[in-house]
Parts: structure tokens; C-alpha cells; sequence
């Protein structure tokens, strides 16, 4: 079951969060000590029904197994742009079709926000099995930042993708 996530599911995405980072460090700019959606009050305030963009989550029965998020950038040259952050299914549930399932509800929660043209998102090289799902779902490439990433000294270059929607 893919579903936005409130503020009750703040202790299950910190956790989860916690855990994307620690796996694969390589897929995010953040990192553990600093991530700041690892505290379950930041998050709660994150996940408030109110707040202009969604994080959704990827369920098997009750337990959060996969999450992404959307947001916006806050200068109005950009504000036609979704951004897509967070994507992250655990090993376990991957090759399930969640996390494809995840995305396709992203997207289409994407549509839904008013003036929103296009979705864009970042991954890295090393993530090649999510970079060929965002093509599935439409995405393209339209550039390849050299040391987009540095990670434990290693230089990670990084895809940029985008949807029109």
C-alpha cells in the first residue's frame, strides 16, 4: 500500500530514514550525524497534512518499508518545479514493485499540485537499478555532474533527471 504519511508515522520514517542513509550512503547528499529527518520531531512537522508537498510511504502491512518525498523550491522562478528527495526502499521489499509503485504515486501527486510542470531529481551512478526504474516511469537524463557527490573521500558523479509532466 503506498500513502502519505502524518505525523504518527514521524518514529517509523526517522527510523527508516536512519536506515536509508546507513545503507546506502552513496544515494544521499545527507548524512546520518547531520540529517536533520532523523529526529522524529523535525519529522512530525515535515509530515503535517498541511505542508504543500507530500512524503509518501511504502507499506507491507503496517511496517513503513519504502518512503520518497516531494518539494518545491522556494524562488518563484522555480516554483513550477517538484523536486524528489528521500527515495529509498529497503532491501527486502525491493524487487516487489513497491518501489515503482512509490514513484508512480509520486508522480501522480506531483500532478496534482497546482502549477507544477515537471519533476526533477538526482542518482548517482552507483544506484544504476533505481536510475533504469525513473527511466521506466519517463524520466530522462539530461545531465552528468562529474563529483557530483563526494562520499569518504570518493568522488560519486551524479544523473540528473527530469519529467514533464
Amino acid at each position: 500500500m503506498i500513502r502519505r504519511l502524518v505525523p504518527s508515522d514521524a518514529e517509523a520514517f526517522a527510523t527508516l530514514r536512519s536506515a536509508s542513509l546507513a545503507d546506502v550512503p552513496d544515494a544521499f547528499a545527507a548524512s546520518p550525524a547531520t540529517d536533520r529527518f532523523t529526529n522524529t520531531d523535525a519529522v512530525r512537522e515535515l509530515l503535517d497534512p498541511a505542508a504543500p508537498a507530500p512524503v509518501l510511504g511504502a507499506f507491507r502491512g503496517d511496517e513503513l518499508v519504502g518512503a520518497a518525498g516531494l518539494f518545491v523550491p522556494h524562488h518563484a522562478k522555480m516554483e513550477h518545479k517538484a523536486v524528489v528527495w528521500g527515495t529509498y526502499v529497503m532491501p527486502a521489499a525491493r524487487g516487489s514493485g513497491l518501489g515503482e509503485a512509490l514513484m508512480r504515486a509520486l508522480v501522480d501527486a506531483a500532478r496534482a499540485m497546482p502549477g507544477i510542470d515537471w519533476v526533477a531529481l538526482d542518482v548517482s551512478v552507483t544506484a544504476a537499478a533505481a536510475h533504469r526504474l525513473y527511466e521506466r516511469i519517463g524520466f530522462s537524463s539530461w545531465g552528468l555532474e562529474p563529483d557530483g557527490l563526494r562520499v569518504a573521500g570518493r568522488s560519486i558523479d551524479v544523473h540528473h533527471m527530469g519529467l514533464r509532466l
